[in-house]
């Protein structure tokens, strides 16, 4: 197995646009970002949904409110300036894995827990007789896994080293 510590940046590799916004709510660096209608940013809120690599980074260049640095284990406020990256392929970067998330092993797929995290890819079954409708997803699986991850019985979340895929 593969072991991986986590370091003081969310971005372990790799060359991502980075960009600022407005957060809309607590948002902790290394979680999976998306734009709202009103021009804010929150946590990925689509489970198993259509996910680009958009990460939350912490601030390694100017200080928060209070004029500190945030840790990568610090969470944006709502109404901060939210820094985050659009990562590119083979890019890398610190993920959340929720508590209680299904075990992740190296090379699983992953895909937005619809609480800005990413959980393990589950192949789902379509029955093509069935009379309900069908949603395709283009962009569901938004990274592999590097590292292998059980927070299955955590109390918390914890990282996972994860590459765009």
């Amino acid at each position: 197995m593969t072991t991986v510590t986590a370091r003081s940046h969310i971005l372990i590799l790799g060359d991502p646009v980075r960009k600022e916004g407005v957060a809309n709510a607590a948002i902790t660096p290394g979680m999976l970002v998306e734009q709202m209608s009103t021009g804010k940013f929150r946590k990925h809120a689509t489970a198993d949904g259509n996910c680009y690599a958009k990460v939350a980074f912490e601030t390694d260049f100017y200080g928060g409110g209070t004029g500190a640095t945030l840790a990568i284990d610090q969470a944006y406020a709502a109404d901060d300036i939210l820094l985050y990256g659009i990562l590119r392929p083979g890019d890398e970067w610190w993920a959340v894995v929720a508590a209680g998330a299904a075990a992740i092993e190296i090379g699983d797929p992953l895909v937005s827990d619809g609480a800005g995290g990413v959980k393990k890819f589950t192949a789902t079954t379509i029955d093509q007789a069935g009379s309900g409708s069908v949603v395709l997803k283009d962009h569901g699986i938004v990274a592999i896994a590097r590292q292998a991850v059980d927070n299955s019985g955590g109390g918390s979340a914890v990282r996972i080293a994860a590459e765009v895929a």
